[in-house]
């Protein structure tokens, strides 16, 4: 049981926080109102509405617009190379890159986001003491660079998301020249095409 000195100093704590309480609450109810107010007039006064404003829920997209934003992919195989690689399409319905023969230079037929995943194996006949570097490059620049592990003739896995435009041309050249294994399981390149959206 409180005392009497408690009891009054808990009735004044109780009324201190009634009292802030509803304060808050009209700060809060304020606050919101009138910013609600502000934002509604500041629309209006600096876009004056023509038309009344209808709300409704947006429209799924059209099968063509989802059409249009698919994600497309694609897979190469080297058919030979020494220190270009010639490749050739697994998919050939598949029309993101032009190639109609085995060629080492890829042109892209299609802007947009591509990823682009890598891996050279050499030959084991090759000198392992040699270093050699891969890259997979356009005129303007590379865009992969991986070294060929000693141990294993290989580069490994390289990858990375590139925006290309209509017209490149990829290349993939190996330095200093070497024979390459063209198996598609240790020598391939996978694309993933993700077009631009507008």
């Amino acid at each position: 049981m409180p005392l009497p000195s408690q009891h009054s100093l808990l009735c004044i704590l109780l009324f201190w926080t009634t009292i802030i309480s509803i304060i808050q609450a009209v700060f809060i109810i304020l606050f919101f109102t009138q910013g609600h107010k502000d934002l509604n007039s500041s629309i209006t006064e600096s876009t004056p509405l023509k038309h009344p404003r209808i709300h409704s829920t947006p429209s799924p997209p059209s099968k063509d617009k989802l059409h249009s934003c698919s994600v497309r992919m694609l897979s190469l195989k080297a058919v030979e190379g020494n220190s270009s690689l010639a490749w050739l399409k697994l998919n050939p319905n598949e029309s993101l890159i032009n190639v109609t023969k085995p060629t080492a230079t890829l042109t892209i037929t299609e802007t947009g986001y591509y990823f682009l995943s890598l891996q050279v194996t050499l030959q084991e006949s090759e000198n392992p003491k040699l270093k050699r570097t891969v890259h997979l490059r356009t005129k303007e620049k590379v865009i992969l660079e991986g070294w060929v592990n000693t141990n294993t003739y290989s580069t490994g896995l390289l990858g990375k998301v590139e925006l290309l435009r209509t017209g490149e041309k990829l290349e993939v050249t190996i330095s200093p020249p070497s024979s390459v294994n063209s198996s598609e399981s240790v020598t391939h390149l996978d694309i993933i095409y993700l077009p631009l959206v507008p």
